[in-house]
């Protein structure tokens, strides 16, 4: 089966002011720098003092089965509370993998494999038409809830970001999001989010953020990047 992400566009949009332009724009260069992150390293997002820091862990793996990006995101004591693992398909990067890790109720370790229905993360070709990109994924917790994620993104147009003391060019994405949770004894319930991201060229993720619809969100921002052994050495230090 050929190798290709199942990007959904829609009804095209005039937006920024600029001429109409239906011909395809590659922005690859704007998602992580694979060849650069072979040895892995940590990016850390901060929103304000008051929150903890978000680590994520970025290593790639260049091989003859494919390109891949893995993905570890972890708390302050750095224990893993997530793991990914995204292909290089022709026209963007899909999800393969992802699994949720969490102590259940009897304080035992849990880990849910997600079902990926559509693992559409970041196209490589977009247009002023803003289309839109569809993610969706299901798991069971450990209560036997069924949760459901339901991710649009659509594609807003140029920015640029400041760090490491330089402009780095950028492109940001609008968010809306469904989950839905089915609880057995519960009953269904639906909550709707708005946000955004920001991609850097040659860096990758720079901010994310979203919120109940109606609501500010809060933004997580790149602060920092560095290896996971100066990573466990800030740990050692708390």
């Amino acid at each position: 089966m050929t190798k290709r992400l199942a990007f959904g566009l829609f009804l095209s949009i005039f937006i920024l002011g600029a001429c109409r332009n239906y011909a395809p724009r590659d922005i690859r260069n704007y998602y992580f720098p694979l060849r650069q992150l072979t040895e892995g390293l940590v990016y850390e997002y901060r929103a304000d003092d008051s929150l903890t820091p978000a680590y994520w862990h970025y290593r790639s793996i260049l091989g003859k089965e494919g390109h891949f990006l893995t993905s570890t995101y972890y708390e302050q004591e750095l224990e893993p509370l997530q793991m990914t693992r995204e292909e290089m398909v022709s026209n963007g990067m899909l999800l393969r993998d992802l699994r949720l890790f969490a102590t259940d109720t009897a304080g035992l370790a849990r880990t849910t494999t997600v079902q990926i229905e559509h693992g559409n993360v970041f196209p490589f070709q977009v247009t002023d038409s803003l289309g839109v990109f569809l993610y969706k994924v299901s798991w069971t917790d450990e209560e036997g809830q069924q949760i459901t994620l339901t991710r649009n993104r659509r594609f807003l147009g140029d920015t640029s970001f400041h760090f490491e003391g330089r402009t780095w060019p950028g492109v940001v994405f609008s968010l809306i999001e469904s989950i839905e949770l089915d609880h057995p004894q519960q009953g269904y319930f639906e909550q709707q989010l708005e946000g955004r991201e920001g991609y850097a060229h040659e860096l990758g993720l720079f901010f994310y953020g979203k919120a109940p619809k109606g609501q500010a969100p809060i933004i997580f921002s790149l602060r920092d990047r560095y290896t996971m052994e100066e990573l466990e050495k800030k740990a050692n230090k708390r």
